[in-house]
């Protein structure tokens, strides 16, 4: 029986070593994901009260057709749009700066556009929606 040399580290260390950065890398990824996430979801509320906001329908009995016809079309390509944009920034950026995916810089890659979109959507969101509701008379 033929012995490894003594410099190496026994089989049962090495393995123990790759499960533990494994475990490691896959935890920033779930962290990642988790914050990406809530960009999203947060950002496409956003998008849709905003389109809620530019083009309502007050005669609805239905939640459904709280929109126009139209909006609901450009609400649905909207937010397709948005996530396409954030993806493509996130991985432009991680292009740019040469960031590895599983390591801790990936998360101000991942920050920097959500938190961007998301304060420009809600200023804007806010700002429309203060003038459309301007526009409609309220009797109280």
């Amino acid at each position: 029986i033929r012995r490894p040399p003594r410099s190496t580290p026994s089989n049962s260390s090495a393995a123990s070593d790759v499960y533990k950065r494994q475990f490691k890398s896959s935890v920033f990824i779930f962290f990642n994901s988790i914050i990406v996430s809530v960009f999203v979801v947060f950002c496409s509320s956003t998008i849709g009260i905003l389109f809620s906001a530019i083009s309502p329908r007050f005669d609805w009995e239905n939640p459904k057709r709280m929109l126009k016809d139209s909006a609901n079309f450009i609400l649905m390509i909207a937010v397709f749009a948005f996530i396409l944009l954030y993806g493509l920034s996130v991985v432009g950026l991680n292009y740019l700066f040469k960031i590895n995916i599983r390591s801790t810089g990936m998360l101000p890659v991942i920050l920097v556009p959500g938190i961007l979109f998301s304060s420009i959507l809600l200023m804007v969101t806010i700002r429309i929606g203060e003038k459309k509701l301007e526009e409609y008379e309220w009797d109280i």
